[in-house]
């Protein structure tokens, strides 16, 4: 939700503001991990959620993403190619546990 606030409420914010690509790639991913875990539970009945190091990255670039913009800090950009490549990267990483583990149900 900072994501798309912060991108709504880009006047206040000059020279440094959130790219739509950034937005969108955050909240893409977002949805993603939300409908895999509604499959995942819906294969499982149950769902155990453990954050992996590659989303624990994740989520401490998005934070200084956010921070970035509201201290509107010059070097913004260098930090969101950083958090994209992240966010994909650790959206993948989920996707494919999520997958794992759906196999691994339907096998068993």
């Amino acid at each position: 939700s900072s994501f798309i606030c912060l991108y709504k409420l880009n006047i206040y914010f000059k020279a440094v503001r959130f790219p739509q690509w950034l937005v969108v790639s955050v909240i893409l991913r977002d949805s993603i991990l939300i409908l895999g875990a509604i499959i995942l539970y819906l294969f499982n009945r149950e769902l155990n959620v453990r954050p992996t190091a590659l989303g624990k990255i994740t989520a401490f670039l998005q934070i200084l993403s956010i921070f970035s913009v509201l201290l509107q800090v010059p070097f913004s950009a260098f930090l969101w190619h950083l958090t994209v490549i992240f966010t994909v990267a650790s959206g993948i990483d989920y996707i494919k546990t999520g997958v794992r583990l759906v196999k691994e149900r339907t096998l068993v």
